[in-house]
């Protein structure tokens, strides 16, 4: 059997049907989306204030380590220059460790942020997708629906309809046989009544010719 192509055979009815679902669709990811939206906004907000609040206090500590050792040089104390230079080697690596945590904080919040853009575009890639596999499960509908209706208006008309057979994939298949059936039973019908009528008209031509 020769394959048709993916044509859209009722296009209203298949569009209307895919768009109605994609609809539905990205409007529940849209609530998802704007939920972690939301979420990642609120979350880099706290983000970038503890990195304000962070440098803020390391120039804090920057300013009074600093001081306390430009002091000790100025008293001329070896000991508490000593303890000065302990000292700032000390806050040297503290400060160190607080920006290695900064930086965390920072790829945390970039993280996040590209994080939301995959998700909007695996939603984006999904509606797409999803939009042409409606379309496709809709044309195994509308396939045997517009076949079925072709054979029902050959019939109606009075002609011998071409029962055309379906596609592996189409819907509808046992829907289509029993209207076969019922076709096939109708037209024997109509050719037995046809007999009739003309076994009839025979009967009642010899009857007249008899008289």
């Amino acid at each position: 059997m020769k394959k048709r192509s993916m044509v859209l055979i009722d296009r209203k009815f298949q569009l209307k049907l895919a768009r109605r679902v994609i609809a539905i669709s990205m409007a529940g990811f849209s609530l998802v989306i704007a939920f972690l939206v939301v979420s990642a906004i609120i979350t880099n907000i706290g983000f970038f204030k503890s990195l304000d609040d962070l440098n803020g206090a390391i120039r804090v500590q920057n300013n009074i380590v600093g001081s306390f050792v430009e002091f000790a040089r100025l008293v001329e104390n070896a000991q508490l220059v000593l303890a000065a230079n302990k000292i700032m080697v000390d806050h040297t690596r503290s400060i160190q460790i607080i920006h290695k945590y900064l930086d965390l904080l920072r790829n945390w919040a970039l993280r996040n942020m590209i994080f939301l853009a995959f998700i909007m575009l695996v939603m984006i890639i999904q509606g797409v997708c999803f939009y042409f596999y409606m379309l496709r499960v809709t044309h195994r509908i509308s396939g045997p629906a517009f076949v079925m209706n072709r054979y029902i208006d050959s019939i109606l008309r009075g002609k011998e309809p071409v029962a055309r057979e379906l596609r592996p994939k189409d819907e509808l298949k046992d829907l289509y046989n029993d209207i076969k059936k019922l076709g096939s039973a109708y037209l024997k019908e109509k050719e037995k009544n046809k007999k009739l009528r003309m076994r009839s008209r025979e009967l009642k031509s010899k009857h007249m010719a008899s008289d």
